[in-house]
Order: C-alpha cells, then structure tokens, then sequence
C-alpha cells in the first residue's frame, strides 16, 4: 500500500474501509479483534497535535459512529516504542458514560518521510468502564500493538528483536 510516496504493508487480518479523514490517510480494520487502525502520511507542514487529533476524530467516526455521547480523554504515560525510529507517540483513554476507548498514535520519521500510525479498541463497558477510566491504569492490546509494529516495521525495514519484542507484556509478580 502507499500514501503520499510511502509504501507499507497491510497488516494480517485488517481490511480497507472507508474513510472520511485527512487526505493521505486509510483506515483499516480486523474483524476478529475489533480493532481499529488509521495510518497517514501528511503533507508538510503538519502539527503533530493537529495530526494526531484528527487521526483521533476520523477513529471515532469510522469505528465508533454510533455512539451518541460525546467521549471525555485523559491521557497516560508515553507508549513503549516499537520502533527506533519512533519520534513521538500519544497513549489515551476516552469514556463516554458506557465505553472506554484506548488510543494509541505513534509518530514514525524514515528516510525523511513522517508516517503516523494510529490505533483504537474498545476495552471495557459499563461499571467496569467507569472504574477503569477513573484509575490510573489504562488496558493494553497485544493485537493492535503487534499490527502497529508490523505495518511500522513493512516501512522502515526493522526486524522484532527476539530478545526485546515491542509488544511483549511484563508483570513482576511478587
């Protein structure tokens, strides 16, 4: 695939949808997982806040048009980076009285080209929700992190290292 000149590849299990986003822009989406990913590659100049902000707003539209109350944002600690080319990067939770949704949005400069690559799910609903939004914790998807890697890796040409995978969970249990 390719947007403004940068050429990537498809993650496994995400399909093309429809778009009403920047241009430059896709929006891709796996069944299984319900999961939702929007990747672009703007023209410059571009605000990265803008850019991200966006990126946000057409997720919502594409994957979560339904909902009919609006979603209050708290932002959390920085991601792990996937990737060494990784400049930037945006870690949210977002609730609307009945879901919470996560977001992630990494910035990505290679061979002077700046891709963002943005990831959306639905981790909880109800009570449960509520309490998660309040906390100082936010959930993780093994899924959308290893496709980020994955469409992030088809770019700049990296490779997992065995010993440091990007998406690997670590939990010190007492």
């Amino acid at each position: 695939m390719t947007l403004n000149g940068v050429v990537f590849t498809m993650p496994q299990r995400y399909a093309r949808l429809a778009l009403e986003a920047p241009e430059n822009s896709v929006a891709l989406y796996d069944k299984k997982y319900k999961d939702g990913m929007v990747v672009t590659v703007p023209a410059a100049p571009f605000v990265e806040q803008d850019v991200r902000d966006s990126l946000l707003k057409a997720s919502l539209k594409t994957f979560f048009p339904k909902e009919s109350h609006p979603y209050v944002w708290k932002s959390e600690n920085q991601l792990r980076k996937v990737s060494k080319f990784e400049i930037g990067d945006f870690l949210g939770k977002g609730f609307n009285q009945s879901n919470l949704l996560v977001f992630e949005f990494r910035h990505i400069v290679f061979d002077r080209k700046d891709l963002f690559v943005g990831t959306i799910f639905e981790a909880r609903k109800g009570k449960r929700a509520e309490a998660m939004f309040k906390s100082e914790g936010t959930a993780m998807s093994m899924t959308t992190c290893g496709a980020a890697a994955e469409l992030i890796y088809s770019f700049t040409g990296e490779k997992i290292d065995p010993d440091r995978p990007p998406c690997e969970l670590i939990a010190n249990v007492p």
